[in-house]
């Protein structure tokens, strides 16, 4: 999504262009891993059953790939030909296993998810009519604005003129919240998920983009998408993401499109930046290279406690402009969230010739009864160690977790759910390979869908080796 932005702004270097496409090709051969049998469908871990909401997610991703990028064609149509053929007789498609917590979709939601992505990837044919006949007839029952946004979206893919899709993002433009000169929504219950289990700020990302992006496609509410677009710049984080990928790749979606609609800019003019009473360098912006993105660093200005930085525009046009810092604290103990860690270690003085036991804890302590979906564990490695892989391949075929990965300085396990007030424990043995006195690093365990909720963190531990 990022190549394409800024390959449409006409922005990409060709050093990003490369680096991109690697990582692109890279991303593409592993999303093959998770092909059920070269079914066309997909799973979280590529393990049968195939679930219908990962193939319409994949098919979204494959579809945005093959813009920038090689996709084969005879992929796209194994994957299509999977939804059409897992369709039900009224048109609807329904999810049949425990993809999420809850353990089933709602199939309004489950039917406009796979509509549009069926028609997002350029499927025509009478399975996505018969779709979009199931999703008019029974559109009335959309009270929530998520399923709201996901019918309008579904419509509006479908045919950008489409009356039911109008009428609907009339309906949610009456809804819009309002942030200064922000504009965005939230769903209408808290209970809410999104169809990939966003929820909270990342869920109001997500459908704030959904929204926006198919009000550009349909040509109306303008200023809304405004709204929304300098919504989205005010809340960018540091990294120059939101939060999560769904999130993340709707926000994208709308800049895309707000680019490619777009006309000449207006804006002319000069940007002043002060950070603490030092006036730094002025920028100026001309109608030619308005469109071109400016990152200044005040780091050099910065100074122990309270900083205060301004940023003005004089000129015309309206420029969007974001103060983003990042900042760092003396190393305390780490606070534990409701999905807690802990690393434990055998030995942390030991020889050459032996070896330590890692122990690793897992658990979702929410008292509310919530299940977390996709707990991811980053566990630190310590240098100059060598993984017993066989230890963790062990624990995945029996059931502890779904998934590994083994990298340079951190172990990375992936299980599809935990239940409230449940947890699980692997170990794995360390084997030393030179004398050393070194920091296993820090080790953290989230929710992939809503990594802001009570993210546990243990940790780093020195360990001592001898000849």
């Amino acid at each position: 999504m990022a190549l394409y932005y800024l390959t449409v702004t006409g922005t990409v270097t060709d050093e990003f262009k490369t680096n991109a496409l690697a990582n692109i090709n890279l991303g593409y051969q592993k999303l093959l891993n998770y092909e059920v049998w070269n079914s066309g469908g997909f799973s979280w871990w590529g393990n049968p059953p195939p679930y219908t909401m990962v193939t319409a997610y994949g098919l979204e991703l494959f579809t945005d790939m093959a813009k920038v990028a090689f996709v084969d064609n005879a992929l796209i149509t194994r994957v299509q030909n999977f939804l059409v053929t897992s369709q039900g007789g009224d048109g609807a498609w329904s999810e049949a296993g425990p993809v999420h917590y809850p353990s089933t979709l709602d199939k309004l939601i489950t039917t406009a998810y796979v509509t549009f992505a069926l028609a997002y990837s350029g499927y025509t044919g009478a399975p996505l009519n018969n779709a979009i006949g199931y999703l008019r007839a029974h559109k009335a029952e959309a009270f929530d604005v998520y399923q709201k946004a996901m019918l309008a979206q579904a419509f509006i893919v479908y045919n950008n003129s489409d009356a039911d899709g109008l009428a609907l993002l009339d309906e949610l433009a009456a809804l819009v919240l309002t942030d200064g000169d922000g504009r965005y929504w939230t769903a209408s219950s808290g209970s809410t998920y999104g169809v990939m289990h966003s929820r909270g700020v990342s869920l109001t990302y997500e459908v704030t983009g959904r929204i926006a992006s198919t009000m550009l496609r349909a040509g109306v509410h303008s200023n809304l998408v405004q709204g929304a677009i300098d919504y989205f710049i005010a809340n960018k984080d540091s990294r120059g993401a939101w939060q999560t990928t769904q999130a993340s790749v709707n926000v994208l979606r709308t800049l895309i499109l707000a680019q490619g609609l777009a006309g000449p800019t207006d804006v002319d003019g000069t940007v002043s930046i002060t950070i603490n009473g030092v006036v730094l360098t002025p920028l100026i912006i001309t109608p030619a290279d308005a469109d071109v993105l400016r990152i200044v660093s005040c780091t050099d200005n910065l100074v122990e406690g309270l900083n205060n930085a301004t940023c003005s525009f004089s000129g015309t046009g309206t420029p969007l402009m974001q103060i983003v810092w990042t900042y760092y604290r003396d190393r305390t103990p780490p606070p534990q969230g409701n999905i807690t860690i802990a690393v434990n270690y055998s030995k942390t003085t030991l020889t050459l010739d032996e070896t330590t036991k890692a122990t690793v804890t897992i658990a979702n302590i929410r008292t509310d009864g919530t299940g977390a979906n996709i707990v991811v564990g980053e566990i630190g490695l310590p240098p100059g160690f060598i993984v017993d892989a066989d230890d963790l391949e062990a624990a995945r075929l029996a059931g502890t977790f779904n998934r590994f990965e083994i990298n340079p300085l951190k172990l990375v396990v992936y299980r599809t759910l935990l239940s409230a007030n449940t947890s699980f424990t692997f170990s794995y043995d360390l084997e030393p390979t030179v004398p050393c006195k070194v920091l296993a690093p820090s080790s953290i365990a989230y929710e992939y869908y809503a990594p802001e909720n009570g993210p546990g963190k243990a940790g780093p531990v020195l360990l001592t080796v001898t000849e």
